[in-house]
């Protein structure tokens, strides 16, 4: 399974969304568990660029991760580590100290939908609202560093709604104006966007591209009521 996973900088807010669950959001249910557990994996290429007089990147090999969702309810957890990673200069970055490996913190999950139930799609687009990152990368001694905060929407891809399965495809897609393409939960109100930048400076968002499986612990598979 290849993927590939960028980060644009570009212009946008960020918002929380609620803990309760809405029109917008529909539940996973477990079998054979009160809480379901996953394995995240991804392989191919990470990037983070900044487009500002520096120019600088910062690159990836892969992401793994563990993400946790309770049963009958739209909201789990998820935890990300990136490895293999450097600047385009060769200097290896990380969550400090900067060997290559960046994890996040735990970020919040939510099951949404991307577009509204419509005629011609009745159960809208399935997605996952990712929110709460916050997390700080440097590269080399004394050198680049940046902090990741903000949210993400991912695609589930072939979701078959109703049926159980062992594992579902994320993807994150980015607009023809370098921003995430799935900004929305039913394409209204709030806007959600990962931003970037200097501890304590200017923080812009990014826009976030690749795709990843999350595949289920045995026994335990899991059915999407989208």
């Amino acid at each position: 399974m290849k993927a590939k996973l960028v980060f644009l900088l570009m212009i946008g807010a960020v918002a929380i969304l609620p803990t309760r669950a809405s029109a917008g959001e529909f539940e996973a249910h477990c079998e054979g568990a009160t809480l379901c557990k996953g394995i995240i994996q991804g392989t191919g290429a990470f990037h983070m660029r900044e487009t500002s007089f520096l120019a600088l990147e910062v690159t990836c090999t892969s992401v793994e991760g563990e993400t946790t969702l309770t049963t009958t309810s739209s909201t789990g957890s998820a935890r990300l580590t990136f490895q293999g990673c450097s600047l385009s200069t060769g200097v290896k970055c990380g969550t400090p100290p900067w060997t290559g490996t960046i994890t996040t913190n735990p970020l919040t999950t939510d099951f949404i939908r991307i577009d509204p139930i419509s005629a011609e799609k009745a159960t809208g687009t399935p997605g996952v609202l990712f929110t709460g990152l916050n997390v700080t990368i440097t590269c080399g001694e004394g050198g680049f560093v940046r902090t990741i905060t903000g949210s993400v929407i991912g695609h589930i891809e072939n979701p078959e709604c109703g049926v159980s399965r062992t594992h579902h495809t994320i993807s994150f897609e980015e607009s023809s104006a370098g921003q995430q393409r799935f900004k929305q939960v039913t394409t209204a109100g709030a806007i959600y966007n990962l931003n970037w930048g200097s501890p304590g400076g200017l923080a812009l968002p990014t826009s976030w591209m690749g795709t990843w499986h999350t595949t289920y612990a045995p026994g335990t598979p899991v059915k999407l009521t989208c």
